[in-house]
């Protein structure tokens, strides 16, 4: 299993004073700026490669803090996402003397739509893409959520936790002293 992580702990050591003093309002914030910065972090992926939200959200895990840990974790774990969710299609083409249904991804979405070599459709059909590997037909996948998690992307989200994190942490103290 591939992993990417990003944590909290790392932002939170400037304000370790007024943690202390406001668990419930540091716990809170946590929390409120990891859902933030999952958002934020699948958006720009999803600036940079061919994917439904829905799709690239199934692969992010978020460890939300508790009173104890004071720390939250996001996660982007498995192997690879299928190839069928980057805008895949079964086109038939002739390679020399044969035809056959070929697998075209537009994978990036600054790239073109090219065929995804050794990848095929059972009868022409796009739901089973595979292909074979050591003579065995197994599925075939594309980047996972690791791979397309990086470090452009990691830099842009800890300038927005560096950012959000004050403004939020700032806003559970008044709301938790009301």
């Amino acid at each position: 299993m591939i992993s990417a992580r990003l944590e909290a702990k790392d932002f939170i050591a400037d304000y370790k004073k007024k943690a202390l003093r406001f668990p419930r309002a540091t716990n809170a914030a946590i929390n409120d700026m990891a859902s933030q910065t999952k958002t934020f972090i699948s958006k720009e992926i999803r600036t940079e490669y061919n994917i439904k939200a829905s799709d690239l959200n199934k692969n992010f895990k978020l460890k939300r803090s508790t009173w104890k840990t004071l720390n939250a974790r996001i996660e982007g774990t498995g192997k690879g996402i299928s190839i069928r969710k980057f805008a895949a299609k079964s086109q038939l083409k002739s390679f020399g003397d044969y035809k056959r249904f070929a697998i075209t991804a537009k994978i990036k979405k600054s790239g073109s739509r090219k065929i995804i070599p050794g990848v095929f459709g059972l009868r022409g059909k796009l739901s089973t893409t595979v292909k074979l590997k050591n003579g065995k037909i197994v599925k075939a996948f594309g980047p996972g959520v690791a791979n397309m998690f990086n470090d452009k992307i990691k830099a842009k989200a800890d300038r927005f936790i560096q950012v959000k994190f004050p403004v939020i942490f700032e806003r559970m103290i008044k709301f938790m002293n009301q």
